[in-house]
This record gives structure tokens, sequence and C-alpha cells, in this order.
């Protein structure tokens, strides 16, 4: 039988905030965690990038994250059940501040 690897064998992080504003909603990870899962070209720029954080768009860029992490620590990718226990989701009443960061670039 496989031995299923564990986030801190792999040194992944074990939780995650998920901000969502009134219109949208962005899943906050560190940038060097893209790189670690091999994803960096495949995020979109309708995400963003700043200070070492990226903040994937809930559309489409969250969910390329979150089957690779799922995948990392073989688990089934299109079973979320797992890494949603990990995030928290932080809500903005208004605009959110990370409509005004840059966009995500390699």
């Amino acid at each position: 039988m496989e031995k299923q690897i564990n986030e801190k064998q792999l040194n992944l992080p074990t939780t995650f905030t998920f901000h969502e504003d009134p219109g949208h909603g962005w899943l906050e990870v560190p940038y060097q965690t893209i790189v670690d899962l091999g994803i960096q070209a495949d995020i979109t720029g309708y995400s963003y990038r700043q200070d070492g954080r990226a903040y994937l768009e809930e559309d489409l860029d969250a969910a390329t994250f979150i089957m690779a992490y799922n995948r990392a620590t073989g688990r089934n990718e299109d079973d979320w059940t797992y890494f949603n226990s990990l995030a928290k989701t932080l809500v903005h009443n208004g605009w959110c501040f990370i409509r005004n960061l840059p966009n995500y670039t390699i």
C-alpha cells in the first residue's frame, strides 16, 4: 500500500485564507508554494501577487492550486473536502484591498 505524503513532509502550508468581497473571491497562498507545486505558469493574470503572496481568483486559479495541492499530498484532486477544512473565509464588506494589487506574473 502506498504511503500518503503529508503537508509537513512537503513543507506545504496547512492553513489558508479565502478573501471575498461583494463581487469576487481569492485564495491567499505563499508564492513559493505555487513554485513548489510547479504550477506557476498555470496561474492567470486574473489573480494578483505581491510581497511573496499570491491571491488566486476563485473561478479558475484557486481550483488549479487546490487540485495540485491535493495531488501533491496523495489525495483525489477533485475532492476538496480536506482542503476546505484548512481554509477560513475573511469577508470584506466593501472593495477588497486585493483588487489594488499588481496582477499575477511569474
